[in-house]
């Protein structure tokens, strides 16, 4: 997989509507902040798995999502604790 997406739990892809991303480099290193807007194309609430490859290197410092005005922000854990519960 190259790309975001949000999948329901029967399968049914969620359609991306925009992409907005900024980046400040300093030296060598790339700070990025990736904004995307998806629409549940149907009137009821879904249950949906997300999913954004990183490259080879990249580290994920922070992800929240909104939600009808609702911020829900992630938790981000150390490789090994993470694995651990993946």
């Amino acid at each position: 997989m190259l790309e975001a997406v949000i999948e329901s739990q029967t399968g049914e892809i969620v359609p991306l509507v925009s992409v907005e991303a900024k980046g400040e480099l300093s030296g060598v290193f790339l700070r990025m902040s990736v904004q995307q807007t998806f629409r549940n194309p149907t009137q009821q609430p879904m249950e949906v798995t997300y999913s954004f490859p990183l490259p080879a290197g990249a580290i994920l410092l922070e992800a929240a999502i909104h939600i009808r005005g609702a911020v829900y922000k992630s938790h981000v854990d150390k490789t090994p604790s993470a694995r651990a519960k993946f």
